[in-house]
């Protein structure tokens, strides 16, 4: 599961820095241009840990949202305040609110495959206990 959320996050984030909308000055891995420790561990532990409090058969769409913008927006306060107070990240033509909105379509998108690779799971095991 945490794997891909990560390639999905690297996918996207090599987007967002070859259209030049944001910047890393600052690199842990000079040969990469975006974020490593923020989209290889960050946001896909964060996506696994948003499916768990959303895999309940009692979570409600609504509740699926509400947590879903409530860790999107966590994200994205820790985002501003590092843009505004350091130099890990420099917005070229990005804002916050676009953060807002792509962590949150992020964590939806990758909450419904992971609950696709489950049911091909379980319809795998269903066919191998039937024969």
């Amino acid at each position: 599961m945490l794997f891909a959320g990560s390639h999905v996050a690297v996918f996207l984030g090599q987007l967002v820095v070859n259209y030049e909308l944001l910047y890393y000055p600052v690199k842990l891995f000079p040969e990469f241009e975006s974020s490593i420790l923020y989209e290889y561990l960050l946001l896909p532990i964060m996506s696994v840990y948003y499916y768990y409090q959303t895999s309940s058969s009692n979570s409600t769409i609504f509740r699926m949202l509400w947590v879903a913008l409530f860790i999107s927006g966590i994200l994205t306060v820790f985002e501003v305040v590092l843009e505004k107070n350091t130099n890990l990240i420099q917005y070229i033509y990005w804002h916050g609110y676009y953060s807002l909105i792509s962590i949150f379509l992020f964590l939806l998108a990758i909450r419904f495959l992971i609950v696709q690779i489950m049911k091909m799971g379980e319809k795998k095991r269903e066919a191998e206990e039937k024969l």
